[in-house]
């Protein structure tokens, strides 16, 4: 049986590839705090909350504060909504000023 030349020469390939990736070049820089201890991380469990959490006061002072917001909000008056006439009205004194401008400038250029 006889191999193809690429897959006799694939393992020293590896093999040297593999060598090179173990040395001090490609070892990176030790970040500063972090522990090498082998040992990798779980996310089976929730984690612990590291930051001060919010007590009820803090929740019941932030959920009025965005209450309040939201009443000052809905107090503002709206337009009515605008109805089809409305805006075909619109559409043609829009028309009406483009034709306007087109026959004025035409005709200062004669």
């Amino acid at each position: 049986m006889r191999l193809p030349l690429r897959f006799i020469l694939m393992p020293f390939v590896l093999a040297g590839l593999s060598a090179c990736g173990s040395s001090a070049d490609f070892q990176g820089v030790p970040q500063e705090g972090a522990s090498r201890t082998g040992a990798f991380p779980t996310f089976a469990r929730t984690p612990k909350g590291e930051t001060k959490q919010l007590t009820a006061q803090d929740t019941t002072r932030v959920t009025s504060e965005l209450d309040a917001a939201a009443a000052r909000q809905q107090a503002i008056p709206t337009l009515p909504p605008t109805t089809q006439a409305q805006l075909l009205k619109q559409r043609r004194q829009a028309e009406k000023e483009a034709a306007d401008t087109l026959k004025e400038i035409e005709t200062e250029s004669n």
